[in-house]
This record gives C-alpha cells, sequence and structure tokens, in this order.
C-alpha cells in the first residue's frame, strides 16, 4: 500500500512524480462504478448515474454477501478480552 512514500510525501504532496507510481500506474485497474462509455453507449446502457451504480452495487454485496468467520485463535483471544472486561465491569 505504499505506506511510507503516503507518509514521506505527505497531505497535498504530489504523488504523479514519484517513482512507485511510475512503476504502477499501468496496472490494470478498472473500477467497478465508473463506466468509460462514450454518451451514445452511455445511453444505449441505460442512461445509469454514478448514484445509481453506487446503489446498484450496495444491494448486490448485501444480498451476497457471505462473512468469512475467524480464526479460532483470534475468536478465542476477542472471547478472552471481553471475558475480562465484563470481569472489571462487575467489580
Amino acid at each position: 500500500m505504499a505506506v511510507d512514500l503516503i507518509n514521506e510525501v505527505g497531505p497535498g504532496g504530489d504523488f504523479l512524480s514519484t517513482e512507485h507510481t511510475l512503476r504502477h500506474y499501468k496496472e490494470n485497474w478498472f473500477p467497478s462504478l465508473l463506466d468509460r462509455w462514450n454518451y451514445d453507449q452511455w445511453e444505449q446502457n441505460g442512461k445509469k448515474t454514478m448514484s445509481q451504480r453506487a446503489n446498484e452495487k450496495v444491494r448486490e454485496i448485501l444480498e451476497t454477501y457471505e462473512p468469512q468467520p475467524l480464526p479460532e485463535a483470534v475468536s478465542e483471544r476477542i472471547a478472552e478480552i471481553v471475558r475480562r472486561a465484563d470481569q472489571q465491569h462487575i467489580s
């Protein structure tokens, strides 16, 4: 995630001139909500606004999301933290 670079450039900095950006800018990433159609194609595809596409994406995620269970060690650690917090609250 280039955290070191983010810290180095800082707020309001210029990422476009960094070596990291130069190395990675061609990576294929196509945002799912941003369309790149011309006006005629956009019109033929339903003239959906960004808000409409975002709403559809949210609904799709809510309808299809299946959370992965926490690893057993993590679940046990959380349970232990909750037990200790409960004991401190009762005391």
